[in-house]
This record gives structure tokens, C-alpha cells and sequence, in this order.
């Protein structure tokens, strides 16, 4: 992906007496040009990409206005209604490196217990560019096998003081920035906190009360003309209670904090150095437990899970803009890894084995472990321009990790052939290597160190074409091949548990290559007028070499190829947006996929030696059913309305306008409404569906005040 402006003084900026002269542009030529395919940027001009989305079309696409959210828009990437976590082309929903100013976040999502994640950490309002790349990206990215995900904070232009204040019914924040000593200095600062906890009790819904807030702040000096000093920092907290007396009680607590200190220089005006110094600390406290005796659960769970991670690091960038036909980008990184661990969890329930008997089930799990080690990672790539139309992008990196020992090396190249100036086509191959960090180890299931490094090879090639009357598009094919995967614990029945490990669906997949390839045509205008729109459509498909599956329960084994979850096989995106006038703006989105797999299941009954009944899940084919299609229109209404003092602006949403009933879980139960046993007249068990959808038609309001 072509490199992004890389320090913020380099931006152009409308000089007065006050400022300094701006700063040369060492990236002409050569840098305009993209050469790697599979990139898509928001809220910034790409003057030959036609994948760019203003700030004002992001916030209309979320309504969160989320920055993971937002990207789900484009091709290739797809997410559930309740996750901000998204997925790239078939993989798994960690397989995307996300930085934020240069900056890794490791958890980069609030309340994760919940499909992986609600909302991310950052404010939008606090960015003015994101990046993202679908496959294919170049050397300077490692330890992700799927995308890359960049966002980049705002900066303060004009030399005046800022501020704005925002409230809906999710989210409170508050946003301001400036400039010090004559523009040498700036700070940006956030807050936000959310409102869920206030506005669900109202409502009459308290089961469930999760609340979460984060801050970032950055402080950027220029000590010289050529130099710029920037201290950032990012902290995120979630909690989340579940009180049901005697019946369950969970107790879920995240804090997670980002520091990183960058020093940018240009000793030239063709040499650009970077250094960060930077440190990650993510703590976790969960405790939980359930009492259950009913017709399917017999038993109790109880558990404490405390951990921590620490990671400090220092990495160094070179880019050297050689001349007009030639930029190389090299760097090293170096950082220390530590974690402890205090894992215990105790199940006792009645449950169905192998053969169809039920057992007693017992199982105890108690781990404390401190695991530390290095990571040192180096890169070198390289663009040069062989003819007048033709680019080349190539390089390699280099990854090693104590944890495992493995040294990775990762080959990368790219090229682009300009045919004309409105039509482009690109190409790209590359292997990718994912080493999980000290905090990922699986101990809720016994593990005690990482797994190797699971490896992707990407293979993408597209064609972008701009027409004069402003409509622009591209197609893109890519596949994408997977080997030395880890295996998988999923659940069969519910994939959005908070405690997984305590459930009695429970399975191991063991599956080392899979596949992932597809096809997408993107298309897009928007010249600045009244009406802008853009759509997309991708045929893709993912899917797992399964060899075997380890189950302690009834379920009906399926191997060999066999379609991911996340198999979203056809999609379809529509955007419009109107603007009226300019105080108006009215977008309406809809989106359309089909292709989610999920295991079915039925019910048997036998009694228990004291007269009860148990009922127990037999299992059907492994992902061996297709959800219904899914499609769901979004319709949003803003205006911005001048004040004495700056602009509010007032926004109405409705997602799910037309109310679809979306299927989230297949359900069954074994009681009927009256809490009697689904049973016949013969006693066998009639199936009762008690299925779970996503998101009705759901109403939200905003007001937002910037001065």
C-alpha cells in the first residue's frame, strides 16, 4: 500500500506571517503513484484511488460513528450487527494489524466479551484519515495474515482553538485541539464515555448494564524546522455486570493503556527518519459463575480470570526518495513481552458423551503462568519506476519470536502499469506470518504457550478505471492460501458466549490449510455535488481443510473442505447520499450477504434416576446449514444548524428501517411458552424454535455542538 504522508508537518498548510515556509514534498512522482492493490483510504483525498471516503460519508456510514464500522462498506470485509470487529476476505477477526498514528492496538475494541467486540477505542473525532488494506500489503507491515487497518489523528490547520461536545443515546464525548507557541506546538484531546448504562435501565432493560470509556491525548512539538518531537497516549476501560442472584453473576473488567513517544526528521529533503518509543499494558479481571438446574442445564460453572500483559518497544524507519524513478523504506523493531497469568475454573454439570450416555461431567482447570520473551522484526522495500508507465514495488521482512523460535521471513512484491492516466492495473504476491503474542495463550483450555506461526500467501490483482463524468471503478480478484493454522475451539450452538470454555458444545477443529478467494467490483461518484453514491458486489468464498474434530458430545463429524463460519459468499453494498443544501445531508444504506453456516441440532430426552428430565443436544452435520440471507436498510438525517458560537448539528438514524427479522442464532428450546416439556403424546421431544435475531428496526438520536 502506498506509503501515507508520513510525518504531519510534511502536510500542506496555507502559510501566513506567522508560520514557517511548508515544507517540501519529497514524495512527487514516483509516490502518486498506488502501486499495491487492495487499498482503500477514508476520510482523505487519494488523487488515484477510487477508493477514498470523506469524514462526513464515514460518520453517515456507522451508526456508531465507529472507524471499524464504517470500513465494512468497502469490499471484502464483512462484520456482524453487534461487532465493530471486522473480518478481511474469509479470515479470522484478529487477523488485521490496526495502529493508530503508527501505533499497534492489540485490543483495539470495547467489550470484546460480546461478538469480539462493541465499539472501538477510538473517537472518530479524532481522526482525519484511515487506511485500510485487503491483501497484499507490503513489507513494512508483519504479524497480521489478513489486512491492515491505519488510522491517523487530525491535526490543527488553522491555528485557532477547537472544541466540540456530542450526546446520543450510546455514546457522551468531548473533543478539543490547538496550537502553542506560535504553531510550534499542538495537542489534540478526546474523551468520550458511554451512555448504555444510563439509557438501558430507563427502558426496563438492567440484566445487562455494560459501560466503557476511553481518552487519547497528544502533545507534538517542532524543535527545529526538520524535526518534530509527538507524545500520544490512548486509555480504554470496560465494565460489565450481570446479576441474576443465585441464578448467574458475571463481573467483567478491561483497562488498557497505549503510550508511544515519535520523533520525525527530515535531515533532507529526500530522507525521512522515524523512531518510536512506545509501550502497551492490558489488564483484565473477570469473575463469573451460574447455577443451573433446568430441563437442558444441570450443573454449575464457576470462574476467576486475572491477566496482564506489558510490551515495550523501539522501532526505527528509514524512506529515502532516491529520485524521481526510485524510494526505498526500510526499519527495525526490537520490544520485550511479559504476561502472568491466574486462570481457575471448575465445571460440574450432567452432559452426554460420546455414545450417547449421560455422565456426570466434572473438569477443574487452574493455570498461573508468567511467560516473557523478545520480538525483533526488519524490513527493506523498495518502488521504482522501470518504464514511463510501468512500477514496481518489492522487498521482504524479516520476524522472530522467543515465544516459539521460529525466524519468518516474508517475500513481497508489487506492481502497477499506468495504461492511461484514468485507468490502472495492478497486482500483487506475498507471504504473511501471525506469531499470537504472550497474552493470547489459550489457558481457559489448558494451554501454556503460543502456537506457531500460522502463514498466508496472498496472490491479488486489479483494474481501476476513472470516466470523465466522474464515475470511477475497480475490479479486484485475490486468493488467499492458509497453512500451519492452529487449531480452533468454537462452539457449535452459540459463537457470541462470554465463557465458551463452560459450555457443553464445545469443539476442537483441527484443520491446517484453508483457502480464501474471491472476486470484487467497486464502484463509486462523488464530484463534490448534491448526489454522491457507491456500490459494491463480491462472490468470494473461505474454507477450512478440516482433518478432525474432537467433540465429548453428539454431533455428526464432518472433514475434508468444509465452509469457514464467516463464509460470506455473495455481498452487496449501496450508498447514497444527498445534500440538498449544505446544512442538509440524508444517506440511506443497504446491504445485502448471504452465505453464514451454522451446525443445527435437535434435542433427546431421558430421565434421570430421580424422576427428572434431562434434555440433551444432538448435533447435526459440523457448518453443514446456511443462514438465510441477510439484508438490512439504513436511513440517516443530519443538519447542521450556526449558532453565536459554532455549528450544532442534530442527527436522526434509523437502522433496519423496513424491520427484517435477520437470523443471529438458530434456537431451540425444550420448554414451550407455558414452561412445559416440549414433548408429544408419546413423549418424544417436539422441536420448539426459540430462534435469536439481530438488531430490529432501531431508532437513534444525536446532537453534536462544535465550536
Amino acid at each position: 500500500m502506498l506509503l501515507h504522508h508520513l510525518v504531519l508537518a510534511a502536510r500542506a498548510e496555507d502559510p501566513t506571517p506567522t508560520d514557517p515556509p511548508p515544507e517540501p514534498d519529497p514524495y512527487a512522482d514516483i509516490e502518486e503513484i498506488v502501486v499495491t492493490p487492495g487499498s482503500f483510504s477514508m476520510m482523505r483525498d487519494r488523487d488515484v484511488s477510487s477508493t477514498s471516503i470523506s469524514g462526513d460519508q464515514a460518520r453517515e456510514l456507522s451508526f456508531t460513528e465507529d472507524p471499524t464500522r464504517a470500513v465494512t462498506r468497502f469490499p471484502g470485509v464483512s462484520a456482524s450487527d453487534f461487532s465493530s470487529k471486522f473480518i478481511v476476505r474469509g479470515g479470522e477477526d484478529d487477523e488485521v494489524l490496526v495502529t493508530l498514528d503508527g501505533m499497534q492496538l492489540l485490543e483495539p475494541f470495547h467489550q470484546r466479551d460480546y461478538s469480539g467486540g462493541l465499539f472501538s477505542v477510538v473517537d472518530l473525532r479524532a481522526l482525519d484519515g484511515i487506511d485500510l488494506s485487503t491483501g497484499g500489503f507490503p513489507a513494512d507491515f508483519g504479524n497480521r495474515l489478513s489486512g491492515v487497518f491505519q488510522m491517523h489523528t487530525r491535526d490543527n490547520v488553522d491555528g485557532e482553538p477547537h472544541a466540540s461536545v456530542a450526546l446520543s443515546v450510546l455514546n457522551a464525548s468531548a473533543a478539543t485541539d490547538g496550537q502553542l507557541a506560535r504553531g510550534r506546538g499542538e495537542w489534540l484531546l478526546t474523551a468520550r464515555r458511554t451512555t448504555l448504562d444510563v439509557v438501558l435501565p430507563t427502558l426496563g432493560y438492567d440484566e445487562v448494564l455494560p459501560s466503557y470509556w476511553d481518552g487519547f491525548g497528544k502533545l507534538s512539538w517542532e524543535l527545529s524546522d526538520d524535526v518534530k518531537l509527538s507524545l500520544e497516549a490512548l486509555h480504554s476501560g470496560d465494565h460489565t455486570l450481570v446479576d441474576n442472584g443465585d441464578v448467574d453473576f458475571y463481573d467483567l473488567q478491561y483497562h488498557n493503556t497505549y503510550a508511544w513517544l515519535t520523533l520525525s526528521a527530515f535531515p533532507s529533503d529526500h530522507v525521512h527518519v522515524s523512531t518510536m518509543l512506545y509501550g502497551s499494558f492490558l489488564d483484565q479481571d473477570r469473575t463469573g459463575y451460574y447455577f443451573k438446574y433446568d430441563y437442558t442445564d444441570k450443573g454449575t460453572f464457576d470462574v476467576s480470570d486475572r491477566r496482564n500483559y506489558r510490551q515495550l518497544g523501539l522501532k526505527h524507519d528509514w524512506y529515502v526518495h532516491v529520485n524521481d524513478a526510485l524510494s526505498i523504506r526500510s526499519g527495525l523493531e526490537g520490544m520485550r513481552e511479559d504476561a502472568r497469568y491466574d486462570y481457575h475454573a471448575a465445571i460440574d454439570d450432567i452432559r452426554v458423551d460420546t455414545t450417547g450416555q449421560l455422565i456426570d461431567y466434572v473438569h477443574r482447570t487452574d493455570t498461573q503462568l508468567e511467560p516473557g520473551g523478545e520480538r525483533a522484526s526488519a524490513y527493506v522495500t523498495g518502488k521504482v519506476g522501470l518504464f514511463e508507465r510501468v512500477y514496481l514495488e518489492g522487498g521482504g521482512r524479516a520476524d522472530v519470536a522467543t515465544s516459539t523460535g521460529q525466524i519468518l521471513p516474508s517475500p513481497r512484491v508489487a506492481a502497477a502499469l499506468a495504461i492511461t492516466d484514468r485507468t490502472f492495473l495492478r497486482g500483487a504476491w506475498g507471504t504473511y506470518y501471525q506469531t499470537p503474542y504472550l497474552y493470547e495463550i489459550d489457558v481457559e483450555h489448558g494451554a501454556d504457550r503460543v502456537p506457531d506461526a500460522a502463514r498466508a500467501d496472498h496472490l491479488v490483482a486489479n483494474l481501476e478505471h476513472r470516466l470523465r463524468n466522474g464515475l470511477e471503478g475497480r475490479l479486484e480478484g485475490y486468493w488467499k492460501d492458509y497453512s500451519h493454522l492452529a487449531p480452533q475451539w468454537q462452539n457449535l450452538r452459540d459463537q457470541w458466549e462470554v465463557f465458551p470454555e463452560s459450555r457443553n458444545d464445545d469443539v476442537h477443529v483441527f484443520a491446517d490449510t484453508g483457502t480464501s478467494r474471491g472476486i470484487e467490483v467497486f464502484l463509486k461518484y462523488d464530484e463534490g455535488a448534491p448526489v454522491s453514491f457507491w456500490a459494491s458486489y463480491a462472490l468470494a468464498e473461505a474454507y477450512l481443510d478440516v482433518d478432525h474434530i474432537d467433540f465429548e458430545g453428539l454431533f455428526t463429524e464432518r472433514t475434508g473442505k468444509v465452509p469457514r463460519l464467516n463464509d460470506q459468499r455473495h455481498t452487496i453494498n449501496l450508498d447514497l447520499n444527498l445534500r440538498p443544501t449544505p446544512r442538509w445531508q440524508i444517506s440511506a444504506a443497504w446491504q445485502y450477504y448471504t452465505g453464514w453456516v451454522r451446525t443445527t441440532y435437535t434435542y433427546d430426552v431421558e430421565p434421570l434416576a430421580n424422576g427428572d428430565l434431562q434434555f440433551y443436544a444432538v448435533h447435526d452435520v459440523y457448518n453443514g446449514v446456511k443462514y438465510p440471507a441477510y439484508h438490512r436498510l439504513d436511513l440517516r438525517v443530519s443538519r447542521d444548524v450556526p449558532l453565536r458560537l459554532g455549528t450544532l448539528t442534530v442527527y436522526a438514524q434509523v437502522v433496519n428501517a423496513y424491520d427484517r427479522k435477520n437470523l443471529r442464532k438458530f434456537d431451540l428450546d425444550a420448554v414451550t411458552d407455558d414452561e412445559q416439556p416440549s414433548l408429544d403424546a408419546n413423549g418424544d421431544y417436539v422441536p420448539f424454535r426459540d430462534d435469536v435475531n439481530w438488531l430490529g428496526i432501531t431508532p437513534i438520536l444525536g446532537v453534536a455542538w462544535g465550536f
